[in-house]
């Protein structure tokens, strides 16, 4: 999952390095170089590291950063950077099936899920919405027999609820 890393970071110009808060790339140490996507200093508008870039390249240091190929020298550590890298979902998945007529949490909130998916399994309509009600006249998301459904990033913490029109049951997959 491509995540902005927007704070915690520490950018040593004068090194050419840049070192990562762990919380961003996850249990391995250090930063792969391969989940790495792009580092652009916004302060000068310059990109300083692209992977599909061979003018700005990098290598991974033995710390918890990368030591960049792109001579930074005469900027500032104070500079703001932009960075973006690509975490692996590395969580619990957690499918659960649901079946009813009434409406039903089928998702409770939860800060460290990541993703949050539903097939519809069954024979019968099923409505979603996020938040911890839902009708089959008021809803967020239709899904008919044979559709799949992932709820939008900024949706994916919230609690859903559910209804089916008729009898059907559907997956309900999370990954925290």
């Amino acid at each position: 999952m491509k995540k902005l890393i927007p704070s915690g970071y520490q950018f040593l110009a004068s090194n050419k390095i840049v070192n990562f808060p762990r919380s961003f790339y996850g249990p391995q140490n250090p930063v792969a170089l391969e989940n790495l996507l792009l580092i652009t200093n916004v302060t000068k508008g310059q990109i300083i590291y692209n992977f599909a870039d061979s003018t700005a390249t990098g290598a991974v240091n033995s710390t918890s950063g990368f030591l960049l190929g792109y001579n930074t020298t005469s900027m500032s550590n104070n500079d703001k950077l932009q960075i973006y890298y690509d975490v692996p979902i590395q969580g619990i998945v957690r499918p659960s099936n649901f079946s009813s007529t009434s409406s039903t949490i089928i998702a409770s909130g939860n800060a460290d899920r990541e993703v949050f998916t539903v097939y519809n399994e069954g024979a019968g309509a099923l409505h979603i919405s996020a938040g911890t009600g839902c009708t089959t006249t008021q809803y967020q998301v239709r899904l008919n027999p044979g559709d799949y459904w992932e709820a939008p990033a900024a949706q994916v913490p919230l609690p859903h609820a559910a209804i089916f029109a008729t009898a059907g049951t559907a997956r309900v997959t999370q990954v925290n």
